[in-house]
């Protein structure tokens, strides 16, 4: 009975894993900075600029400008340049909550294959301009790094038509793939691990405050009780082999 169980339930567990990553497969990409204030994506020109302070966004620490081609964004500064880093070079500065980021996706691909196809051409790499903002008021090395879910990460990818496009996407309140669970914070949806937006936003948050991706937010926990089943079906046949072949006691029938 143990062995049926073991071949129906891994059955079901193997659907279930092909509809699981049917859904939410991940690709994974590769990260890779631009740290220069000046550069050029697709013969765009782009750049990130110091501008005086927006008075409409009081209380920030600054304005910076993204420009790129004819099209530009002004981003207020939310967390004040660490001290000794100001006098540094290109967008060093501002790291803590901007990242200017090429990408494109590996899966399939080893690291030689990946950098060939980027030179070649076969693969397209793309651009995003990443920030992470936090709580009003909120310092950045205190109360900022603490209240993790009052973030929100704007995404400006630059296309190779010379435009911007914004997202924007709150710091994960539920565990992903839940059913009836709310999608949106503030009418903001939240941040997956299988978008390539998660992934990005992880290059501006703090050391240690990524969300903990535990193995029951992953496919395992799509599995339901088939997983279950199947374990307890192998326990039950390691049992009963182990009843079959244990030797017998003196005077006992065989």
């Amino acid at each position: 009975m143990s062995g049926v169980g073991v071949i129906g339930s891994t059955y079901v567990v193997a659907q279930r894993l092909a509809k699981f990553q049917e859904e939410h497969g991940r690709t994974v990409y590769v990260f890779r900075p631009v740290t220069e204030r000046h550069f050029e994506f697709a013969g765009v020109a782009g750049s990130i600029e110091d501008a005086p302070a927006d008075p409409d966004h009081a209380g920030g620490y600054g304005t910076v400008v993204l420009r790129f081609g004819e099209e530009s964004v002004r981003l207020p500064v939310p967390i004040p340049p660490r001290e000794g880093v100001t006098e540094l070079p290109g967008v060093y500065p501002y790291e803590d909550w901007l990242r200017v980021l090429r990408f494109a996706p590996i899966t399939g691909r080893t690291a030689d294959e990946f950098e060939l196809a980027i030179d070649s051409g076969e693969l397209e790499e793309r651009v995003v301009v990443v920030t992470r903002r936090q709580r009003p008021g909120a310092e950045g090395e205190s109360w900022g790094r603490v209240w993790k879910k009052d973030w929100y990460f704007d995404l400006y990818e630059l296309t190779r038509a010379g435009h911007i496009v914004h997202e924007r996407f709150a710091y994960p309140q539920s565990r992903p793939y839940d059913e009836g669970e709310p999608e949106l914070v503030g009418g903001v949806p939240q941040l997956a691990p299988d978008m390539w937006q998660y992934d990005a936003s992880l290059m501006v948050m703090p050391e240690g405050a990524q969300p903990k991706i535990r193995a029951a937010d992953s496919a395992l926990r799509a599995t339901g009780w088939s997983f279950g089943a199947a374990v307890v079906s192998v326990f039950g046949v390691v049992v009963g082999a182990a009843l079959g072949l244990a030797p017998r006691g003196r005077g006992q029938p065989r």
